[in-house]
């Protein structure tokens, strides 16, 4: 019981690295389905907890980012991190091109669905633990002027018993997306278009994620995740982060099919979650594989520049990373 919580607890962190956008007010006869490319920049800021349990995937500092869409077919790649996910009709694969690895999940994996639907309105269930929203609110707060474009922005705030997270986004809804793309960037929030500026904010009491778990099993989980951070963690224990994103280029343009292929020399493990055992051994492979891929940035000197400021734009203003 106390490995699936620790891993639960482990899948809660490395979540917030998610953001939203917004579904707009266009019927669907003025929009037009996207094909082509994304490009985003972003800043990062979490507290100790998160970057020291992420294993390289959250970090302070900026971060560039692509998407390049296509059908139901998206390949998300991190430019900083060099780890791509790709989304399509078998499910979602994570690999990395330096250390040539990846991992396969199934698409209704329990994994796959918790990574793609952290904020959905229907709640998570991992391993047997369901988290669902007590507060889910989003409201429309007219238009703003982005990149010559007209985008809607919208508010919105989504808590459970353990997490609030607030977001304020800019989105341009004249065009309709997959939903692998709204699931990848959003997590789960259900909306079309592509969002083109957002701010969020989240904090999250660990002990408020355990609730029901008995005295012995919490201090068990309490001991092994101090180890993990590298600081003492306990029931009062908060996760804070916030991430501010932007577009920095949309480029419509005609994807050949051969973008989405995978390298010949990626090394890809896959499990199909059909067990509790094998859904625990996912989980390993995923954090043992984002292990190596920061072992490799840092011994190569990759890794991303940590800039340790606690600043948090409005999303009306001009953003200098």
């Amino acid at each position: 019981m106390n490995k699936k919580i620790i891993t639960f607890a482990l899948f809660l962190l490395s979540a917030l690295v998610a953001s939203a956008q917004t579904d707009g007010n266009k019927s669907n006869a003025d929009k037009r389905v996207f094909e082509g490319e994304l490009q985003y920049r972003s800043e990062e800021n979490y507290n100790e907890m998160v970057v020291n349990t992420s294993f390289g995937m959250s970090y302070n500092g900026a971060r560039s980012t692509r998407y390049i869409i296509k059908g139901d077919k998206v390949l998300y790649i991190d430019e900083c991190t060099h780890v791509h996910t790709l989304i399509d009709g078998n499910g979602v694969t994570i690999y990395s091109d330096l250390i040539n690895k990846g991992i396969h999940l199934d698409q209704f994996s329990e994994y796959a669905q918790c990574m793609l639907n952290t904020y959905s309105k229907d709640g998570i269930s991992y391993l047997g633990v369901k988290v669902t929203p007590t507060l889910y609110r989003f409201e429309n707060e007219g238009t703003a002027t982005l990149m010559d474009r007209t985008a809607d922005y919208v508010k919105g705030r989504i808590e459970n018993a353990s997490a609030s997270t607030d977001f304020d986004i800019y989105a341009f809804s004249s065009f309709i997306m997959p939903k692998a793309y709204t699931a990848m960037v959003m997590r789960g929030i259900e909306t079309d278009g592509v969002i083109g500026k957002t701010v969020w904010k989240v904090t999250n009491i660990i002990g408020n994620a355990m609730n029901g778990v008995s005295d012995k099993i919490k201090r068990s989980v309490y001991k092994k995740m101090s180890k993990i951070a590298g600081t003492n963690v306990a029931p009062s224990t908060d996760v804070k982060g916030y991430c501010m994103i932007k577009l920095t280029d949309i480029k419509e343009r005609v994807v050949d099919d051969a973008e989405f292929a995978l390298p010949a020399d990626i090394k890809i493990s896959s499990n199909s979650e059909s067990s509790l055992r094998k859904r625990a051994a996912s989980m390993t492979l995923l954090t043992d594989f984002y292990k190596e891929n920061h072992a490799y940035l840092l011994k190569h000197s990759m890794y991303p520049t940590q800039v340790n400021r606690e600043v948090v734009f409005s999303i009306d203003e001009e953003w200098d990373f």
